[in-house]
């Protein structure tokens, strides 16, 4: 395959050979300088970008999850934007010890049962060497915290029946059993209470808690049966889950968020989906489950969230997932995640090393961070927490916009850290 360089020979060559003036050889030698570094710069950045993303990669799998920038911002960038901050409360400084750190001793709960066990001196021991009786003055107390696994037993109910004696026609008198979840069932409902626990918040697969059960108490319990136990749990709390999602409709502004459950199925992995809807003033938590990340999932789920003449909000990453949403329900105004952009920079931040755009950036995003814990931390109320983001807030919201869009005139189309700065917007609103 030839070269550039000797392509460029063989055009002058061919050039001369039919009498073309010079000037037309510098003219062809111009543009394919001129090809050469947009092909250049074309590579470089598409080299910076596969780097990136290697970088990304990589650190997503070995490198360290924790967005924290305390030290980040100290070193990595050299020296960081300065931006003007409200003043806030000044926290009194730790004072320094000298003494190394002791790992705190644990503290046993006062309400759990207590089993004495008391190891005594053999009665010979009892005896002094004159043949006294030793007199008991007091005794060694020393407590440890113990459990017993799989503490199975029979819970057996008892109905006595009752008959006339001179008349068994008029038939048997006996109590009614209270309702259960699983009629004639032999899981009693603290049973189902576990397995729903050990499987969704021990996050335990059903058949690992048929091996406990068998390991810790003899007891076999067959995969379908825990299954059906769980399916039948689900049905039974089924107009409680509803009742939330109404009750959480009800507030002015909810949260949500869904993240990628692998769900397995015959021959392969879907990627099924676990969504939270989240309070703000009410404080529930709504979890739904679906196959997919459709926005469809959400409309049906926020049908009725506010109206015309109650605007609500809802706080959302900015997957497309959502645009059918805001269109459909105008009155369901958008609030953009802080969290999700700040990933963008911090990510770019970690990667490259010294990178003045998302240095900018995060250093503006943290500040407002600050503002939302200091918030928190005085434990101020709403109304007062919304005044202090119009004062505080706002001013380093416009102070972003304005870098983001400066920054955007100066970098490259196709760069890695133009992305976050589209998808950035410096909007506030004020819920």
């Amino acid at each position: 395959m030839p070269t550039p360089s000797s392509s460029i020979v063989n055009l002058i060559v061919n050039t001369n050979d039919i009498g073309v003036a010079p000037y037309s050889v510098d003219a062809v030698l111009r543009g394919e300088n001129v090809r050469l570094r947009e092909e250049n710069a074309r590579l470089t950045l598409l080299v910076e970008k596969l780097t990136q993303q290697f970088a990304i990669l990589k650190r997503m799998h070995f490198g360290q999850k924790s967005e924290a920038m305390s030290a980040l911002m100290g070193d990595l960038f050299g020296v960081p934007t300065l931006i003007e901050t409200p003043p806030t409360k000044a926290l009194p400084p730790k004072k320094a010890s000298a003494q190394p750190k002791v790992a705190p001793r644990i503290t046993l709960p006062a309400n759990l049962p207590v089993e004495i066990i008391t190891l005594d001196l053999p009665e010979d021991q009892k005896i002094a060497a004159d043949g006294t009786p030793l007199k008991r003055i007091g005794e060694e107390v020393s407590d440890r915290l113990a459990i017993v696994p799989g503490h199975f037993f029979i819970r057996r109910t008892l109905r006595p029946k009752y008959a006339h004696p001179k008349l068994p026609e008029q038939g048997i008198a006996v109590v009614a059993l209270p309702s259960r979840i699983i009629d004639c069932g032999l899981l009693d409902e603290s049973v189902l209470a576990d397995i729903a626990i050990r499987k969704f918040d021990d996050h335990l697969p059903l058949h690992r808690i048929g091996e406990i059960y068998w390991r810790d108490g003899q007891v076999n319990l067959a995969k379908q049966t825990l299954s059906d136990a769980v399916l039948t749990c689900a049905n039974w709390l089924q107009p409680l889950h509803a009742a939330i999602l109404t009750a959480l409709k009800e507030d002015r502004a909810l949260h949500i968020d869904e993240t990628v459950l692998p769900l397995l199925a015959p021959g392969k992995t879907l990627k099924a989906r676990a969504w939270a809807y989240v309070g703000t003033g009410i404080k529930l938590i709504y979890y739904d489950f679906t196959l997919d990340k459709a926005g469809q999932h959400v409309r049906e789920r926020l049908q009725g969230f506010g109206s015309a003449e109650h605007p609500v909000y809802l706080h959302a990453d900015a997957a497309n997932n959502y645009d059918a949403l805001f269109k459909q329900y105008p009155h369901i105004r958008e609030v953009g995640c802080w969290a999700h952009a700040r990933r963008k920079f911090f990510e770019i931040a970690k990667v490259t090393g010294n990178t003045p755009t998302a240095t900018g950036a995060l250093t503006r995003i943290n500040a407002l961070f600050d503002i939302e814990r200091i918030a928190s931390e005085e434990g101020i109320s709403p109304s007062e927490r919304q005044a202090r983001r119009v004062k505080q807030a706002q001013p380093i919201l416009d102070e972003l916009d304005s870098f983001l869009k400066t920054e955007q005139q100066q970098l490259l189309p196709n760069t890695p850290t133009m992305a976050p700065l589209r998808q950035t917007s410096c909007r506030l609103n004020f819920y």
